[in-house]
């Protein structure tokens, strides 16, 4: 066939992978049409009718909801042809074919491109000349099949420097394709998102392998992920050797108290690590001693930024044992304990910990249960002078007037404190006012804070708004000077 221009042109059908590895990847014709098929002379008439045939392969149901004159992308057919010629085309020859390459491995990337059109975004670890591949789960997932055809396009990629698969059908056999292009001598992967997925225990074990001796990873987010005790276990002895990781994300892996110590255990010497999250985590120990661990911990590292230990069953006695270590560091800058079990005398710990602690920066205590005498608590050490707290989240506290207006009378005094965020508590009209005048004089600017002021029938009340503590701190700060790794 040939096109307007009279040059050969072969019409591109999504592919099929097959069972026996990266040389199976064929591009085969599927359905009723044929690769024969005759053509308009027009480019774009061409490219009108290869969309026509993949939607025709394709069940309705898989595709989302029907659009009148635009494809799955959002684009006209037009503008998708002109288009989808900048996605980045990895090594390899081929014939152009409607503005794409027609290679075996970038047939597979079309199949992905046109399930799961790419959305291209600067990541913060990557540079403008690369970005993020993001192939996150909706309407159709990817499944194992689809990891190996991934796998295929990334391994001579060098302009895809992050990975998100989030929200797909991934198990071990796609996360040991993913994991085999950590061991690549020339990749360049900084930021790799499995959330989500189906990945378990010898998945994890595949990554953590492959990681050891991994330069280029710093970001690794297996949250939702059943990997367990094993898994976790994997992940700590990679931890022993990896000196890229920056970020690890375990929320909801099923993480018991054995894996959560190996982790713990392995920080004392770690110093490139400045992300750990491990919320959610199936503790069944009544006695806390996991947090013994994690104060020691504490009490060693030099590097880590950010901790966040949320819905992990943390009580006021749980909260002293780890205030001991944290007395002594002298690098974290962000503690998560959000919906945890922490009352009025656990904040008695924390402004202990605060009149002694220069460095920790948010305090995040969100849907616990530190009442008013909790807030009048924290007020109290807001105004010491040596309080560095530039955040603090309160929301869900059961906190009414008395508490909310000691935080707001400790903002006057305080010169440091620049976000606070109180919603879901007791929102009554007596404080309404002192919010207000907190706002218009600039004090606490309304991006800063989760409520808004609104005034009806000459009265002043308090309304919730969507402003929310922002996660990922270390993404955007450095660790102190000679300690820890470079800046992200």
């Amino acid at each position: 066939m040939t096109n307007s221009r009279g040059r050969h042109v072969t019409l591109l059908t999504p592919p099929r992978v097959g069972r026996h590895g990266d040389d199976a990847i064929k591009a085969e014709p599927r359905g009723r049409f044929k690769s024969d098929a005759s053509l308009a002379p027009d480019d774009v008439t061409a490219f009108k009718r290869a969309r026509e045939r993949w939607t025709s392969c394709c069940p309705r149901s898989s595709r989302g909801p029907k659009r009148r004159g635009r494809t799955r992308s959002g684009l006209s057919p037009v503008n998708v042809a002109t288009r989808f010629p900048r996605v980045p085309q990895p090594l390899g020859s081929g014939q152009r074919v409607c503005g794409f390459l027609s290679s075996a491995s970038l047939c597979a990337t079309l199949d992905l491109a046109l399930c799961f059109p790419p959305v291209r975004s600067h990541c913060p670890l990557a540079s403008r000349s690369s970005f993020t591949l993001k192939l996150r789960g909706k309407a159709l997932r990817l499944d194992d099949r689809g990891a190996l055809v991934l796998a295929a396009y990334l391994r001579n990629n060098g302009s895809v420097t992050g990975l998100d698969v989030s929200y797909n059908n991934i198990t071990d056999e796609g996360a040991r394709r993913v994991a085999e292009l950590l061991k690549d001598g020339n990749c360049i992967l900084k930021y790799l998102n499995l959330t989500f997925n189906c990945v378990e225990a010898a998945g994890a074990e595949a990554l953590a392998d492959h990681l050891k001796g991994n330069a280029s990873l710093q970001v690794l987010q297996l949250s939702g992920n059943k990997v367990g005790n094993s898994g976790g276990m994997h992940l700590s002895r990679m931890l022993q050797v990896n000196q890229s990781l920056r970020e690890l994300q375990l929320i909801a892996c099923d993480l018991t108290v054995e894996s959560i110590n190996a982790l713990a255990i392995v920080l004392k010497s770690n110093r490139t690590l400045l992300c750990l999250d491990v919320s959610r985590p199936l503790l069944f120990s009544q006695q806390e001693e996991w947090l013994c661990h994690f104060s020691d911990m504490l009490a060693m590292n030099r590097s880590l930024l950010e901790l966040h230990l949320g819905t992990a069953g943390v009580t006021d006695c749980g909260l002293e044992m780890l205030t001991v270590g944290l007395k002594v560091n002298r690098s974290l800058r962000y503690l998560d304990l959000r919906c945890n079990r922490v009352t009025q005398d656990g904040t008695l710990h924390l402004a202990q910990l605060m009149e002694k602690n220069c460095t920790l920066e948010v305090l995040d205590l969100s849907f616990n249960r530190i009442e008013d005498e909790g807030a009048v608590t924290l007020s109290r050490v807001l105004t010491r002078p040596k309080c560095s707290l530039t955040q603090l989240s309160v929301t869900n506290n059961n906190i009414s007037s008395e508490g909310l207006s000691s935080l707001a009378q400790s903002l006057k005094l305080n010169s440091t404190l620049t976000h606070m965020y109180i919603r879901g508590n007791k929102l009554q009209e007596a404080i309404s006012q002192a919010y207000r005048e907190l706002m218009s004089s600039g004090r606490l600017p309304p991006r800063h804070t989760d409520v808004s002021v609104f005034e009806a029938d000459g009265r002043f009340f308090l309304a919730e708004s969507s402003n929310r503590l922002r996660r990922r701190y270390s993404r955007y700060h450095t660790p102190p000077p000679g300690e820890g790794a470079a800046p992200l």
